[in-house]
């Protein structure tokens, strides 16, 4: 059965007759929406309708117009002689642009899209797999993470009438059908996945997709990542029209031959013809961030108050929380010690040495001084837990390093720990104001830079691209105990556990995967054209291969695509105004009406 008898008849004789779409508002066509132009392309199927106000319009007719659903629909002439309604695109008009036109400001007017809105909208909710339970919970920060290191539930979960795989803390990896299947459903967007070739839809995320974003990204990321597409088409069901969105090969299988108006060949479409191919591609840098280094150390630290408020015909009682009413002046006396990472106590009035080397402690030269924080050490306990930062104390060489006896609270604007008993333990009082005491911690500090791998592709002669950046933070991890770290020969040994990793080789195979993928699925080729076609061609998809018939050919040399054709990638459909009748609706006339369509092609 022809696809376009399933939409409803066209009963207007005029209709059929302009060889035109039409706007319909609630099912009735409107002809005072006199549509010039529908775009249609990209991997979503993105369709532009924009449309002129022919007339004057009461306000309430506007009213009318807004509120009510606004469809583009081609009347199809089937080869029985009757016609119906092909819809090309559906949603609403904006009221402010129908009062613009109206008031003769402006006279074009835009459809927005249902689709469009679907495309832009963020997530509300997210599902997760926790411990064998689906849980529907507010969008919190939450990704499909990319790598083999995922965080897909191993079941299927029923959603929105669909099975999916859902979020899991530690789960596995997310292939592309899955995470289109787990966007599909959290987006409303009801796309057929059936057609993936099976070697693309059990690849894994080429990047993570990040669900606080508009969910069209994530499905447009992993189109483009895959050469992937999505074929949107209308059709009814009963009384009410159903959009089919399908994911199939941006390249399809559909070829069409044109011939050219230049040859003589009667009613021959092309009109025009341009076509271009850079020589060589240009340099691009790949870049792969994977989470920055956290490594476990024992820091030795410096005091963090102003020397002179260490007067030693102060009674201990100046240094106590309780029984000082003038604490607030020395709340940090003896009991604030800093690593100094950001050099802030190197200088008057406090004097305590250069700031600690954060570049060679991370070996990177790119590091500078700044505030970093105190985080758990590397170091597993007997129970497997990461143990919490370490803080000891030194007054007397007969007892060497002890751990500190009293409340210790680590600072959060920089790395260093306050010492918050109402009283200092006695012993370490009397050693710190003689200038003998000392403090260390052993504790992890994380790099302020991600861990970064850069590879190359194309020629750099001849420029440079804008770089491919993957984010995957989340799937690399890097962690290792310092040599100074008092546990480092105990875990070399083996005597302790400690949570390291190095997932250089990882990243490093992962890139030159993605790098390897990209090339082979990359849909945009290495030229470019442009086709001018007499008429409308409504029924040209973004995918389809167009050839060169008998009459002509596409250029010389290198320049051109040769016999194997190129790729359409996009089409604006245009058509002429039209004069109005005594009664206010546009003049139907014969044939195209002088219709033209401008395609961008790929190849």
């Amino acid at each position: 059965m022809n696809a376009c008898s399933s939409l409803p008849a066209v009963h207007d004789e005029a209709a059929v007759g302009l060889c035109r779409p039409w706007m319909l508002i609630d099912g009735v066509p409107e002809p005072r929406l006199l549509i010039e132009s529908w775009e249609r392309g990209g991997r979503m199927d993105i369709r532009t309708v924009t449309a002129t106000l022919a007339g004057e319009v009461e306000p309430a007719v506007l009213d009318h117009w807004a509120q009510g659903e606004a469809v583009a629909a081609w009347p199809a002439l089937l080869s029985d002689q009757t016609a119906r309604w092909l819809v090309l695109a559906r949603g609403r008009l904006d009221r402010q642009e129908l009062e613009e036109a109206a008031g003769q400001q402006a006279r074009q007017v835009t459809l927005a899209e249902q689709w469009e809105q679907l495309r832009q909208a963020v997530p509300q909710e997210s599902w997760w797999d926790h411990y064998g339970q689906l849980l529907a919970q507010r969008h919190q920060s939450a990704v499909l993470l990319a790598g083999t290191s995922g965080n897909r539930s191993a079941r299927r979960w029923p959603v929105g009438g669909r099975e999916i795989h859902v979020l899991q803390r530690h789960g596995q990896a997310w292939t592309v059908r899955t995470a289109l299947e787990y966007l599909s459903a959290a987006g409303g967007l009801d796309l057929i996945v059936n057609l993936i070739p099976g070697e693309i839809e059990h690849a894994p995320l080429l990047s993570s997709v990040d669900l606080d974003q508009p969910i069209g990204a994530g499905v447009e990321a992993i189109l483009e990542s895959y050469g992937l597409r999505i074929v949107r088409q209308m059709d009814r069901d009963g009384g009410k029209f159903i959009e089919r969105r399908t994911v199939k090969p941006w390249r399809g299988q559909r070829r069409i031959s044109l011939s050219s108006a230049q040859g003589g060949a009667a009613h021959a479409p092309v009109l025009k013809v341009q076509a271009h191919r850079p020589p060589v591609a240009a340099a691009r840098p790949w870049v792969l961030l994977g989470s920055p280094w956290e490594v476990e150390s024992t820091f030795e630290l410096v005091p963090g108050w102003d020397p002179t408020l260490e007067d030693p015909q102060l009674p201990d009682y100046t240094f106590s929380r309780t029984n000082n009413s003038q604490f607030t002046r020395y709340a940090n006396v003896y009991r604030l010690w800093a690593l100094n990472e950001d050099g802030a106590f190197s200088a008057a009035p406090y004097q305590r040495g250069p700031a600690f080397d954060l570049g060679g402690f991370f070996a990177s030269a790119w590091i500078r001084p700044q505030r970093l924080q105190f985080g758990s050490c590397l170091t597993l306990d007997d129970a497997g837990r990461r143990m919490g930062p370490i803080v000891e104390y030194w007054t007397d060489p007969a007892f060497g390093w002890r751990t500190f006896p009293g409340q210790v609270e680590m600072r959060a604007d920089r790395a260093a720990v306050y010492l918050g008993d109402a009283d200092l333990p006695g012993g370490f009082l009397a050693y710190a104001r003689l200038g003998l005491a000392k403090l260390r911690i052993t504790a992890s500090l994380t790099s302020p830079q991600p861990q970064q791998i850069t590879r190359w592709q194309g020629n750099p002669f001849l420029g440079t691209q804008r770089p491919q950046v993957l984010h995957l933070e989340k799937t690399f991890k890097f962690a290792r105990v310092h040599a100074q770290s008092v546990h480092y020969e105990p875990v070399r040994s083996g005597q302790m556990a400690a949570a390291q990793s190095d997932s250089t080789v990882a990243m490093q195979t992962y890139l030159a995967g993605a790098m390897q993928r990209s090339t082979q699925v990359s849909a945009s080729g290495q030229g470019q054209g442009k086709l001018a076609l007499a008429g409308a061609w409504l029924t040209l998809n973004p995918g389809d291969r167009i050839v060169p018939g008998n009459t002509w050919a596409w250029g010389r040399g290198e320049q051109a695509p040769g016999r194997s054709g190129a790729w359409v990638a996009k089409l604006v459909c245009r058509w002429p105004a039209l004069p109005l009748a005594a009664g206010g609706s546009p003049r139907a006339r014969a044939g195209q009406v002088g219709a033209q369509t401008l395609v961008t092609l790929d190849f």
